[in-house]
């Protein structure tokens, strides 16, 4: 489903929008699409780009962790806060 988008130029703008859309043989509507597409492409890069960073980073470090029946039993909470084992649902 297609949707319309409407924004308000000055003179100016709308005449240099024209002139670059017409180099490349396009409307301006086309033209205003191709370079939003463009930008949120290169948004979508950024933002993965940034998040793989993130996570390399974070891997560089090392913490302490249990073991995984350790974790598998805090994850389901088979103990209270009291080290009482509680029965699993």
């Amino acid at each position: 489903m297609s949707k319309q988008v409407q924004v308000l130029l000055s003179d100016q703008q709308m005449a240099n929008f024209q002139l670059f859309a017409e180099r490349e043989g396009l409307t301006v509507g086309d033209w205003v699409r191709c370079i939003l597409l463009k930008e949120l492409s290169t948004r979508q890069i950024v933002e993965r780009e940034t998040k793989l960073r993130s996570i390399r980073q974070a891997a560089q470090y090392s913490f302490p962790a249990p073991d995984i029946e350790q974790m598998l039993e805090e994850i389901e909470g088979t103990e209270d806060r009291e080290g009482r084992v509680r029965p699993l649902r």
